[in-house]
């Protein structure tokens, strides 16, 4: 879903999709913090979320998902 223009908040609900693998979301106007929710992606293996309007801190429930080999988080204002 990279470069659609998508705005708004990510869905904490995403968080329930358990065999989802990759996550990509670079390039629109999303807002917001990042839902710790995704934590429980416990198959994800790519979380793209960069160059959106992302604010606030990183979750540390990222850091519990053991399969996941790319993060991308650059061009967003978070910290952590």
């Amino acid at each position: 879903l990279d470069s659609n223009a998508l705005s708004g908040s990510i869905p904490g609900s995403l968080g329930n999709l358990s065999q989802l693998t990759i996550l990509d979301l670079d390039s629109n106007a999303l807002s917001g913090s990042i839902p710790g929710s995704l934590g429980n992606l416990s198959q994800l293996i790519y979380l793209g979320l960069d160059s959106n309007a992302l604010s606030g801190s990183i979750p540390g429930s990222l850091g519990d998902l053991s399969q996941l080999t790319v993060l991308v988080l650059a061009v967003n204002a978070l910290s952590g």
